[in-house]
Formats: C-alpha cells, structure tokens, sequence
C-alpha cells in the first residue's frame, strides 16, 4: 500500500514537471561533495613545490597537472554521486561537460580549482536532472541486494584508501618547530629502536600464546586490566589475594555491620554508607562468584587429567 501511495505521487509530480527540480540542499551538496572528492582526488599526487621546477622540471610538471586533472575528475565523480541520491537520475555527460569549461581557470597558471565543482554543479542543476523510472523490486531479489552491499563496500575502501594515500604524501608533522613529510617521519620510526623493541616483542607474544593457546591470551588480560572486577573487590574488602574464604566471609560481615544504613543517624551519613553498604555487597559477590567459577574449572581440569591418565590412549575429542 504504500509503495501504490508513494508510486502515485511520483507518477503526479512526473505529470506535473517533465524535468525535476534541484533543492538549494542538493545544490549545496554538488559544491561540497565536488569539492571534497576533488581535494581527495587530487590529494593521491605528492606536493610540489617551486624548488621542484629548479632541479627537476619534468617532475614538477607531471606533478602539477596529474593532480589538476585528478582534481577535475573528482568533482565530477562529487558532483554525479550527489545528483543520484533519491528519485533523481543523472549521468556524467553534465558533470563532464561543466567541468570542461572550468578548465582554463584550473589550468592555466594557478587557477581557481573551486571553479570545477562550482561549473559541474550548476551545469547538472540546469540540464542533467532526470526522473528515476522506479520499478517494484521484490523483497527477494537478493541479488540486487548484494551487488548494492557490495558496490557500497568497494566504494568505502576506495575513498579511504585515497584519504590515506592523500595523507601520506602531503602531511606533515611538527617536529621542533620544524615541518617534516609524514612518509619520511613514518620511515625513521619503523627504523627507530622503539619500534624494533615493539616489534620483536609482539613476536614473542605471538609465539609464547601461539604455544599455550589463545585462551591464555584472554586469560592474562582479563587478570591484567581486572575486567572481573576482582582485583578492585580485593582493595574494597582491604583483603590480600591470598585471603581464604573464611576470611573473605568473616571480613564480608564486619564491613556489612560497620557500614549498615540502619547504624546511621545523620541522613547524610546514611546515604554514604548505604553506597559503602552496596559496594561491598557487590564485591562480596564478585569473590564469591570467580572462586567458585576458579574451582569449578580446576575440577574439571583435574577429572580430564585423571581420564587421560586412566586410559592414555584416548583420543581427546573424546574428553
């Protein structure tokens, strides 16, 4: 029903205007995308500067109009993403041909590069912009689906792959006040010590726990960085590591009769220390939990051990 509602309306305003409108926000959106896709474009191509002219010419100009006409290419392709969003259609011969006549403004000298993306706009805006002739598209035509999916991932990796080839060859960082090319600055550190250290490091990470499993990887984590809360309950509770449950139970209810809601007067006091109350509650429950967890998972160690050394012909996808 409202694919028929929304079919209606596109067959009146179809009826009404043979060619569709261009919203000032789709306008706007020519400029912008056209520009930003023309920067990326054209960002793939490393800086040249005017020393480039003095000790290599043919460099400085290879440089010089790669990059323009990649710039060009790219507000074309801005512009044409922009003007098919939605139930309108264009091709490229707009964007093209707008883009033709900014040449002489990107070409000659230093230009004015805005002039591409502001050409492509306007000419897509006046004489590019069609209807789209929509047909119903079952629900399962996969197909389609996936070919869109797919088309849509390509692109992504295409403009981040260009973003960081932009990056690459025309940052720069900071270094004592002084700008250095982010690939040079990116060349030193893979061969500074810090990354070697790094580097040999991760090796032998990856081959101790490649040896004893990835799940002692996950293990030493979980204990490292106490994603179970355990070392903070062991802190809260002012208990050791080595405390025994005796002990944890005995200092469980000292702290739960110290810090009783009930034992407050003040009204101040007796929501602090019904904060105090439900922390060490949580941590009480914590320890509880991670020991009982710890000797349920030694007892099953123990039984298999026990099986293998029962009968050590057994395969151990039997255990």
């Amino acid at each position: 029903m409202t694919y028929y509602f929304y079919q209606t309306d596109r067959q009146t305003k179809m009826s009404l205007k043979k060619y569709p409108s261009c919203s000032i926000f789709r306008l706007l959106g020519f400029f912008f995308m056209g520009f930003l896709a023309a920067l990326v474009f054209s960002g793939v191509i490393p800086n040249y500067s005017e020393d480039d002219w003095l000790s290599n010419p043919l460099y400085y100009l290879i440089c010089r109009w790669c990059s323009k006409l990649l710039y060009v290419c790219g507000a074309i392709l801005g512009v044409y993403l922009v003007a098919n969003i939605g139930e309108i259609r264009c091709s490229l011969r707009q964007p093209f041909m707008g883009c033709l006549f900014s040449l002489p403004w990107v070409f000659i000298g230093d230009g004015n590069v805005t002039m591409a993306p502001l050409l492509a706009g306007l000419s897509t805006k006046f004489k590019g912009l069609q209807w789209q002739q929509v047909e119903h598209v079952s629900k399962d035509d996969k197909t389609k689906f996936i070919f869109d999916i797919t088309g849509y991932c390509l692109a992504s990796i295409t403009w981040i792959f260009l973003i960081f080839i932009g990056l690459y060859f025309n940052a720069t960082v900071v270094v004592d006040d002084e700008r250095i090319p982010l690939r040079l600055a990116l060349s030193n550190f893979l061969k500074s010590d810090v990354w070697i250290r790094t580097k040999d490091s991760l090796y032998q990470l990856y081959k101790i726990y490649s040896h004893a499993g990835w799940k002692r990887m996950y293990s030493d984590a979980k204990h490292l960085f106490d994603l179970s809360g355990e070392g903070n309950a062991y802190r809260l509770l002012e208990l050791s590591k080595s405390a025994s449950q005796k002990e944890i139970n005995k200092q469980c209810r000292i702290l739960s009769r110290q810090y009783h809601p009930d034992r407050q007067k003040d009204q101040e006091e007796k929501v602090k220390a019904q904060e105090k109350f439900i922390e060490i509650q949580k941590a009480c429950n914590t320890l509880s939990t991670e020991r009982s967890r710890r000797a349920k998972s030694s007892s099953r160690s123990e039984d298999k051990n026990t099986r293998m050394k029962s009968d050590p012909f057994r395969k151990r996808t039997d255990l």
